[in-house]
């Protein structure tokens, strides 16, 4: 139910919580020198994001009935993976002002993470009743179109916000995660390309890029880009989950493990993370620790088909093929286009979180 998913993604960040058990294979020096440096800098950028989110605290101790305040609050909890923080700051911020644009995009968000497409929906619909042209609203309509498989209509709300700018970020963005979505390679590297000239700085479009690049074999092009998205936003769960879908395309399992345990720890309540935690300890040997992960993603988000694909193949590892079975059969019907076999590992269920 949408309050098990709630309670599920409670949580704090935790910067020295454990992580997943790490394969077998024993490090260098130097492999274990760069694991402790990279885990340094996460700390570091960690404590930072906190600091900032303690303004936002601040802010709204200081004017508890700041409606923008408190949907700013919102998102920074949101982004930590603390859903029933976000939605009470949402609530309380949409009691103050029925119309306050942050809070309802806050909470399609919310919804949509959450996979309650009907609730998403409505929060969308009344972000256009508001202003049909608002580009927030044109945008998390395309979000929640792409969720739902729905590309032409995704690339139509992108559309119509750049009518307005042509050079808005945020809508060439998700123009890009659409066709990157739908299969269509070499038209997401141009469209991504794009997204990053128009925000160099934005970590959410280098890692769309390198996930673009890893779709037209580029795995070079597509490791230098999750690398920057990294630089671009340390304490990032969406750059850190890129990253790790990067190494562990390339083979590198030490690594992409320490990485999606970093993306994990930024934001406990992202499916997309467990799910890929999953595949890679399933590719390790470790059958039990993804059976456990493969469960939450199913959790968190039972509507992503990542998450079905990766509790099939943990229960595969661990030789139980009836419920392997019967997560492929509920992967094939969420999304009955794509082959099963040949279907990314990663979800694009995160982006939209980083930079609102």
């Amino acid at each position: 139910s949408a309050d098990s998913a709630a309670a599920a993604q409670t949580s704090t960040r935790n910067p020295a919580q454990p992580s997943a058990a790490r394969p077998g294979k024993s490090l260098t020096a130097a492999q274990a020198a760069a694991l402790a440096e990279a885990e340094a800098e996460f700390t570091a950028a960690i404590a930072a994001s906190d600091q900032s989110f303690n303004g936002l605290d601040k802010a709204v101790k200081a004017k508890p009935n700041d409606a923008r305040a408190l949907a700013a609050r919102g998102q920074a909890y949101l982004k930590r993976g603390d859903a029933t923080h976000a939605a009470a700051d949402f609530a309380e911020a949409l009691k103050i002002d029925a119309a306050c644009e942050p809070a309802i995009l806050g909470h399609a968000t919310l919804e949509r993470l959450r996979g309650n497409v009907v609730a998403a929906a409505a929060d969308c619909d009344a972000l256009e009743s508001l202003n049909a042209k608002c580009p927030s609203a044109l945008i998390a309509r395309a979000e929640l179109s792409r969720q739902q498989r729905s590309y032409d209509q995704a690339r139509e709300a992108c559309h119509k916000a750049l009518q307005s700018n042509a050079r808005d970020p945020a809508a060439q963005l998700q123009l890009a995660l659409a066709s990157l979505a739908s299969g269509d390679g070499a038209g997401s590297v141009r469209l991504t390309l794009a997204a990053v000239q128009a925000s160099p700085r934005s970590a959410e479009a280098s890692a769309a890029l390198a996930l673009a690049y890893l779709e037209s074999r580029e795995p070079a092009r597509a490791r230098a880009f999750a690398d920057a998205a990294v630089k671009l936003d340390p304490a990032s769960a969406n750059a850190r989950y890129v990253r790790a879908v990067v190494l562990e395309s390339s083979g590198d399992h030490e690594e992409a493990l320490s990485e999606v345990n970093r993306s994990i720890r930024a934001n406990p309540a992202l499916a997309g993370g467990y799910a890929l935690r999953a595949t890679i300890l399933v590719a390790s040997g470790q059958a039990a620790g993804a059976a456990t992960d493969a469960d939450t993603a199913v959790r968190l988000n039972p509507q992503s088909m990542q998450s079905h694909l990766a509790r099939r193949r943990a229960h595969a590892a661990a030789g139980d093929a009836n419920r392997a079975a019967a997560d492929l059969a509920e992967a094939r019907r969420l999304d009955p286009t794509a082959d099963p076999e040949t279907a990314p590992l990663y979800s694009l269920d995160g982006f939209g979180l980083s930079e609102r």
